[in-house]
């Protein structure tokens, strides 16, 4: 079900749908001081940026992490420190628990 103001005509809700759209002609095509601006597609319900690494812009100046992690109970925060976790069980309470019998394997899974 869907929710909407006190006071609003449900009557109309169907005409406020289909008018609300603009019309193909306003939207769908760039204008000539859109030059600038990276090129965007609809693919399927996504949007993607095909003229960018990975298909999205945004990501341009994101800070990306290659290699393993510092370690259990660490955390590598975007500005490259490491933190500890604290109130954490030790590394040392999982080993083994992959042969409980209740804990599927991965393969199992």
């Amino acid at each position: 079900s869907h929710y909407y103001p006190k006071d609003w005509n449900v009557d109309t809700l169907n005409l406020d749908v289909h008018y609300n759209i603009p019309e193909l002609d306003v939207w769908a095509f760039p204008k000539e001081d859109d030059t600038d601006l990276d090129n965007l597609i609809v693919v399927g319900l996504s949007l993607k940026e095909p003229g960018c690494e990975h298909g999205w812009c945004g990501l341009k100046e994101s800070i990306q992490w290659n290699g393993p992690g510092p370690g259990y109970g660490k955390v590598l925060s975007g500005n490259g420190s490491v933190t500890e976790l604290q109130h954490i069980p030790p590394e040392e309470s999982f080993v083994g628990r992959e042969k409980d019998e209740n804990i599927p394997k991965t393969d199992e899974l």
